[in-house]
């Protein structure tokens, strides 16, 4: 299985760099097993990305030419 380079929006970057560790630690599990399964979540075949949801909100994602790019992220339960 290939490994994706991953890229962030700004605006998911921006979140990112704003969460506690718990959270980033969520996240990084997350992505690891969009690695392992690039195509799990809902497809929205009008604008040809995913939505998933992992522990603490969900993401909207899309893979191009091996490229993982992580379009959003919004977190939606911090405890």
């Amino acid at each position: 299985m290939p490994r994706y380079d991953i890229r962030w929006c700004s605006e998911a970057e921006r979140v990112r760099d704003t969460l506690p560790n718990e959270v980033l630690a969520a996240l990084k599990t997350f992505v690891a097993g969009l690695e392992e399964n690039p195509k799990q979540g809902t497809y929205n075949k009008k604008f040809d990305y995913y939505s998933a949801d992992f522990e603490y909100g969900f993401v909207h994602y899309a893979v191009v030419d091996q490229v993982l790019k992580i379009l959003m992220l919004r977190i939606t339960a911090i405890y």
